[in-house]
C-alpha cells in the first residue's frame, strides 16, 4: 500500500485478480509492509496476476473454499498462514521467496520446480495436505541458506505428504532441506522418495 504498514482484507466473494484494488477493503493493493488477509468466507479463487511482496499473508475463511493461484509470478512474504479451508496452488514458473514460516492447515499443491528461496530459518509446517506435483530434489526448494551457507530449510509434516505418480526419483539432501515427518507419506506409482544422510527424521512409519 501507499500509506505504510496496514492490514488489508479481500472483499470480493466472486474472486478475481490480486492486482485489482477494488477487490481489497482499503481500495489499495497490499504492499511490502502490509498484512494481506484472504479470509472472506465462500467459494472463490484469487489469482496472483503480478509479482507480489507482503509482510504477512493469511488465506482461508471460516466457510467455503478459498483458493490462491500462483502461476509464473513471484511471491515475497515473511510469514504465511494457510488455514483449513484454503488451497494454495503454486503453479509452473512461480517462485516463493520466504523469510519466515509457512503454517499450513489447508492444502498446498506444489507444482513448480522454481519453488522456494528462503533465508533466516525458513520453515514449512504442514498439518494439512502437502501435494507434491512435480519432480525436484530438495535443491528444487531453492537457496535455503544463510550467509555462512548453513542449511536452514525445514519441512515439518504432521498431516499428509502426497507424492503424485510418475515423478521419478525425488531426493531430499540434508544440506538443503530437512524433512521431519509425524504424519503420513503416500508415494504414487512411478515415483521414488529418497532421504539422504540426516535429511529426515521420521516419527511414524511411512506409507509407501
Amino acid at each position: 500500500s501507499d500509506t505504510g504498514a496496514a492490514t488489508i482484507s479481500w472483499t470480493n466473494p466472486a474472486g478475481g485478480n490480486w492486482s485489482n484494488p477494488t477487490n481489497w477493503d482499503a481500495g489499495i493493493v497490499p504492499g511490502p509492509a502490509d498484512t494481506a488477509l484472504i479470509t472472506l468466507g465462500g467459494n472463490y479463487s484469487v489469482n496472483l496476476d503480478v509479482n507480489v511482496s507482503v509482510n504477512y499473508l493469511t488465506i482461508g475463511g471460516s466457510s467455503g473454499t478459498q483458493t490462491a493461484t500462483w502461476a509464473a509470478s513471484n511471491l515475497v512474504v515473511s510469514n504465511f498462514a494457510i488455514n483449513t479451508n484454503a488451497v494454495f496452488d503454486l503453479g509452473p514458473g512461480s517462485t516463493l521467496n520466504l523469510a519466515g514460516t509457512i503454517n499450513s492447515r489447508g492444502t498446498i499443491n506444489w507444482g513448480t520446480t522454481n519453488a522456494l528461496n528462503g533465508l533466516n530459518n525458513c520453515i514449512i509446517n504442514n498439518s494439512g495436505v502437502f501435494n507434491l506435483q512435480t519432480n525436484f530434489n530438495s535443491s528444487g526448494f531453492g537457496n535455503i541458506y544463510d550467509a555462512g551457507r548453513l542449511p536452514l530449510g525445514m519441512l515439518n509434516s504432521s498431516g499428509v505428504f502426497l507424492v503424485q505418480s510418475n515423478l521419478g526419483v525425488i531426493t531430499f539432501f540434508p544440506n538443503q532441506m530437512y524433512f521431519t515427518n509425524a504424519g503420513v507419506i503416500n508415494v504414487g506409482n512411478g515415483s521414488i522418495l529418497t532421504l539422504r544422510g540426516s535429511a529426515m527424521s521420521d516419527a511414524v512409519p511411512m506409507a509407501l
